[in-house]
């Protein structure tokens, strides 16, 4: 079994991040920046926003994406310079692109040139492939929405998006945790526990392999997404 195949089919940390250094020497671009990321979404919980802040694992994050991000998007750009229709291309360059701006908090890429680029890459993405790995597209531009800071947050903006995440893949563990930090962000309670226990739910058998990485994650966010929301309701 060649080696990529057989990290992408095991999916360990360890084993995505050797594979992604061979790829990158072997000159496998794509699947190089496709192991590497996929590295990266399991040691940093999907770049995903969290219900319970914790500094220690934010900073460990970002040196890990300060790291890594820029091969991986380095590769994908490089991919999508011959083929700017490749799905997994864009995908790939789209999340490499937002971890190796989050290495520098949202606070900076909200005032930088990261957030245009940004910006453009879940655009390429939700107008070539919007409903790639269950409508991950969606998934960046509502995460983005909720994550950023004042002006550019906007609650309704990614409550929508991740509306449309949902209709692309209603079961998604990942697609439905977004839907209920947005819930909870607008004061809505009630609808969030409700997202956040079906999150717990599906977290049990994960819908994609991107999602395979993160369930525990989700599974743990949304425990301590519930309790919270039942306290308040």
């Amino acid at each position: 079994e060649d080696y990529v195949t057989a990290a992408l089919r095991e999916r360990t940390a360890e084993g995505l991040l050797a594979a992604g250094k061979r790829a990158e020497q072997d000159g496998r671009k794509l699947e190089a920046a496709n192991c590497l990321v996929s590295y990266l979404r399991i040691e940093t919980d999907g770049n995903l926003l969290r219900v319970a802040k914790d500094e220690a694992k934010e900073a460990k994050h970002k040196k890990l994406w300060e790291e890594h991000a820029p091969s991986a998007a380095k590769l994908a750009q490089e991919v999508l310079a011959t083929d700017p229709q490749d799905a997994m291309a864009l995908a790939v360059f789209a999340e490499a692109r937002t971890m190796q701006a989050a290495a520098k908090g949202l606070v900076q890429v909200a005032t930088s040139g990261d957030l245009p680029v940004l910006q453009q890459a879940v655009k390429d993405l939700r107008e070539v492939a919007p409903e790639y790995d269950m409508g991950l597209a969606w998934v960046f531009a509502s995460s983005n929405y909720l994550g950023l800071p004042w002006p550019l947050k906007s609650a309704k903006k990614a409550q929508d998006r991740a509306n449309e995440a949902l209709k692309v893949c209603g079961n998604s563990a990942r697609n439905l945790y977004v839907a209920a930090l947005v819930e909870r962000e607008l004061g809505n309670a009630r609808q969030a526990a409700e997202l956040f226990h079906k999150v717990k739910a599906e977290s049990k058998e994960p819908k994609s392999a991107s999602e395979r990485d993160i369930v525990a994650f989700l599974a743990e966010q949304a425990e301590l997404g519930l309790k919270e929301c039942l306290a308040t309701a």
